[in-house]
């Protein structure tokens, strides 16, 4: 799990390693259409949906700075 340099996890690692940890503990057999069944799912889903947000912005951003970087590179002095 990365921390960061002063010391603070983000909230997606925490939420991510709780899933992780109720995946991996030992447990009897819970019914496909539980309560408890949708609710991991629901959670799950949510924090995937997360993370896809997270990569779409960052790569709209580096997009960005690649366009704005070139321009500065190819923009002509005095003009």
């Amino acid at each position: 799990m990365p921390i960061t340099q002063q010391g603070f996890v983000p909230w997606y690692f925490n939420e991510a390693t709780a899933m992780r940890k109720e995946f991996l503990k030992p447990k009897k057999m819970i019914h496909p259409n539980s309560r408890k069944s949708i609710a991991i799912t629901k959670k799950a889903k949510k924090i995937s949906n997360r993370q896809k947000a997270e990569m779409s912005c960052l790569i709209k951003q580096n997009s960005i700075r690649e366009k704005i970087s070139w321009i500065r590179n190819n923009m002509i002095p005095g003009v």
